[in-house]
């Protein structure tokens, strides 16, 4: 659930943005893409047998944050596609950004 906290909204950010014609949303959709990135790589840690570090909230109410749904490939995860996803947004704001500063 923390990697939609930071991946659903951005898609209201980009909508207010378009009508808007703002490239400065960048800024905020690079923020929220690394949090949600490094939120993505510690579950696929976790489901790839890593040590928990961190308490997983899901464990009470039945679900386990190290259970994997998908397995891929021998290491494709739902939490890798959502790193790769952030990694996308990062890089196309990252490029957006740069065409702002020359404009």
């Amino acid at each position: 659930w923390f990697q939609r906290v930071f991946l659903y909204p951005q898609a209201l950010l980009f909508a207010v943005a378009i009508w808007k014609s703002d490239r400065s949303v960048a800024d905020y959709s690079v923020a929220l893409s690394i949090f949600g990135g490094i939120i993505a790589l510690y579950q696929h840690y976790l489901q790839m047998g890593g040590a928990s570090i961190l308490p997983c909230p899901a464990v009470s109410t039945g679900a386990d944050c190290a259970q994997r749904y998908l397995f891929e490939f021998g290491y494709v995860t739902f939490p890798l596609m959502s790193f790769t996803v952030f990694a996308f947004l990062i890089i196309v704001m990252m490029f957006v950004r740069s065409h702002e500063k020359e404009n």
